[in-house]
């Protein structure tokens, strides 16, 4: 199994735990849904938009169901810079079906960077997401944290990299709830690998403007 499969399965992993929280257990029937949260991953990148920040000098696209929320969260990364959240209501798949999903969102953050190297909380880095943007460029680091309340789940997913003096944040936070909370046959379980194959390739297509590049090593 390869880093990014290991990646998913991980949080396939982390959603079959949501089902044991805090909610009683019951026989709820509840089945996976196959629908995708957003567009589907294999559209053509050329359907997506461009995020471009001129202050920060960095460029990120997004998929055409996401939009920029109106005000970046900051609770989820130090120095947000902007935020994208999906463009309908998240909980509703394209059926029209229920899931357990209440909301997530991508966001960016730009610090100052320390200088102290970014360590991982799991496995290293998966292959393919050791992207070299420009020049010397350091590859992501991927982070992982979970905790849960009164039948919810927050999960973050983040990759972290660093150009010389700033530090570069894209970071996914899912909402979640246990699917024992609702009545039985009233939702389905939202796609945690889909969403996390879309985070993935909106980090992907991360990179730095071409004068903000030139500028940060001045």
């Amino acid at each position: 199994m390869n880093r990014s499969s290991k990646m998913v399965v991980t949080f396939f992993t982390i959603t079959a735990m949501l089902c044991a929280g805090s909610c009683a257990a019951s026989g709820n029937d509840v089945c996976r849904t196959g629908r995708s949260l957003s567009c589907s991953v294999g559209d053509a990148l050329a359907e997506w938009s461009v995020y471009r920040n001129d202050e920060y000098r960095f460029q990120i696209m997004y998929p055409p169901t996401f939009d920029r929320a109106d005000v970046p969260n900051t609770l989820v990364t130090n120095g947000a810079v902007v935020t994208f959240v999906p463009a309908y209501d998240p909980s509703i798949n394209e059926a029209g079906d229920r899931t357990n999903l209440i909301s997530l969102s991508v966001t960016i953050g730009v610090s100052d960077s320390t200088g102290v190297p970014e360590t991982e909380t799991e496995s290293d880095a998966p292959n393919d997401l050791v992207i070299r943007v420009w020049g010397r460029h350091p590859r992501f680091v991927r982070t992982y944290r979970s905790e849960g309340a009164v039948g919810s789940r927050y999960e973050t997913v983040a990759f972290a990299t660093r150009l010389p003096g700033k530090r570069y944040e894209i970071t996914l936070f899912v909402h979640s709830a246990n699917p024992g909370c609702y009545p039985a046959g009233t939702i389905t379980i939202f796609d945690a690998a889909e969403t996390l194959r879309l985070f993935e390739t909106m980090v992907r297509t991360f990179s730095p403007s071409v004068e903000g590049a030139c500028r940060l090593v001045e």
